[in-house]
């Protein structure tokens, strides 16, 4: 009884692995990169692929970028130079 729980255990232990490794922290790069795959088998043009994973990884790098900079243009222009605004609530 206890070989096959550990054997479902380890099976278990390896798709939570496989998913935490392809899917990671972006789930569109691993759906690009899949939809590629397919793309590539259906179509023959294995050479494609190369390049498109590299745009792939160049998307997800933009989008991983923007999301953890804060930008300008969420502040209020006058407050970037860091002179309080007239009125406004003053640095602290």
């Amino acid at each position: 009884m206890g070989a096959p729980r550990a054997a479902a255990r380890a099976v278990r232990a390896l798709g939570l692995f496989l998913w935490d490794f392809v899917v990671g922290d972006d789930w569109t790069a691993a759906v690009g990169v899949t939809a590629l795959l397919v793309l590539a088998r259906v179509t023959g043009a294995w050479w494609l692929l190369p390049p498109a994973v590299l745009a792939v990884l160049a998307l997800t790098l933009i989008r991983a970028r923007r999301a953890a900079t804060p930008t300008l243009r969420a502040r209020p222009a006058a407050t970037r130079t860091g002179r309080p605004v007239e009125g406004g609530p003053s640095p602290q």
